[in-house]
């Protein structure tokens, strides 16, 4: 295995980790340190590195807009790779924005069915509501197809 692969694995799994323990600083260090050096752009994963901190920081985080200027810094990605990239990310939050809403109407129609709500009634919408949220990531990962190996 040659050097650039080893690096390309270390940041791929240092990426994953400090996701997971939402360290976002750290990942925004690894992703644009590793991606936005030129001699990395030939190095197979290249792409799969951008959209997992994509998935995993920027629309953990909902920082929608910083998803564009994200991929423009990226110069180992097509303008065709990068658009694609923005449209399913903008598929993803009409679609999340959408499961957040009917879940909110669902809480409002049940407050105005009677005069005293009900707190097991709000507990349970609440959990719908933190349910849809949690599921962001099988969601857009599979919009990605992102092979994690």
């Amino acid at each position: 295995m040659n050097y650039s692969k080893c690096v390309f694995v270390d940041c791929f799994h240092s990426l994953s980790l400090h996701a997971h323990l939402q360290d976002s600083v750290t990942c925004s260090v690894i992703a644009n340190i590793w991606l936005k050096n030129p001699a990395n752009c030939p190095v197979n994963g290249y792409r799969s590195l951008a959209e997992m901190y994509i998935v995993k920081v920027l629309c953990t985080c909902r920082r929608w807009d910083d998803v564009r200027p994200f991929l423009d810094s990226c110069p180992g990605l097509s303008e065709s790779a990068r658009d694609s990239m923005v449209q399913k990310v903008a598929a993803y939050r009409r679609k999340l924005e959408q499961e957040e809403g009917d879940c909110i109407e669902v809480l409002e129609s049940r407050s105005t069915d009677s005069d005293k709500t009900d707190h097991s009634t709000s507990v349970s919408a609440l959990g719908q509501i933190h349910a849809i949220s949690g599921n962001y990531f099988s969601f857009i990962s599979n919009l990605f197809s992102i092979t994690l190996h």
